[in-house]
């Protein structure tokens, strides 16, 4: 998966603190994980993936009832 550059680029002009903890959630975890990884290669450190993903295999977050809403 090719990480979108663009969005690095824009979601860190957004978060100015580096040391900011980010967690990044996508569909199945394939995604977000590409993306914290960017990001963590960007200079945020504290940049996480939430595994499985919203609704991936396993133990994901809308299985578990974690707590979400559909806007």
């Amino acid at each position: 998966m090719e990480v979108n550059q663009g969005f690095v680029l824009e979601l860190s002009s957004m978060v100015k603190d580096e040391d900011a903890g980010i967690c990044f959630l996508c569909g199945s975890g394939c995604g977000s994980t590409e993306a914290a990884a960017a990001f963590y290669n960007f200079g945020y450190r504290n940049s996480y993936n939430i595994s499985y993903g919203f609704e991936g295999e396993g133990m994901w977050w809308k299985a578990l009832n974690l707590p979400w809403r559909k806007r």
